[in-house]
């Protein structure tokens, strides 16, 4: 041990460095001149208080108060002290004796009195909000698309064009062989007169 356990440490957890409890101090030495004889400590081991309350018909299970208590510290440390308050003033009622309950009930009456509402106590408003929006985009996205039907061609297949092969031209009409070379015949006098 590397602490001095006095008056007042009884009950107390005994820690190991890395955080283990491995019991609870109880009484130290007798005085030796008028004072404490520091060192001189006893220890319950944490398995022997295991089973004295086996024994007792007891369990090692968070209580009520536990959990109302640790609900409201971490409300209180998170900035929510109106929350943190209904938890404190829930204990107190279960345990009258919790030796720190009044200071903390003060604490958060004080602090809820100056602090200013927190966004996030809207937070389950905000997510409702979203959630609904959402269900109606998707409906709304549902009813549009299921009200139209893509469009059929005849038997099925799209009629389209044949594809041509370059240099490959389709075959003129008689009709259109006169147009044609009347129009050749008029593009080489053009070139004739750009060539002069």
């Amino acid at each position: 041990m590397d602490a001095a356990i006095t008056h007042g440490s009884s009950g107390g957890p005994i820690v190991k460095a890395d955080g283990e409890v491995i019991g609870i101090s109880t009484f130290g030495g007798d005085t030796v001149n008028g004072q404490e004889v520091q060192g001189f400590n006893f220890i319950v081991p944490s398995n022997t208080i295991k089973e004295f309350v086996s024994q007792s018909g007891g369990s090692n299970e968070e209580g009520a108060v536990d959990k109302l208590y640790k609900e409201g510290l971490n409300l209180y440390w998170g900035g929510y002290y109106k929350d943190a308050l209904s938890k404190f003033e829930a204990v107190q009622r279960l345990f009258p004796e919790h030796s720190e309950i009044d200071k903390l009930i003060e604490n958060s009456q004080k602090k809820s009195s100056e602090s200013k509402t927190l966004w996030s106590n809207y937070k389950t408003a905000f997510i409702s909000y979203d959630a609904v929006a959402a269900v109606a985009i998707g409906l709304l996205l549902l009813f549009t698309f299921k009200g139209k039907k893509p469009s059929k061609k005849k038997g099925g297949i799209a009629e389209t064009e044949p594809a041509r092969e370059k240099g490959i031209t389709s075959p003129v009409s008689s009709k259109d062989d006169d147009s044609n070379s009347e129009s050749e015949a008029s593009s080489k006098s053009n070139d004739d007169y750009i060539g002069e």
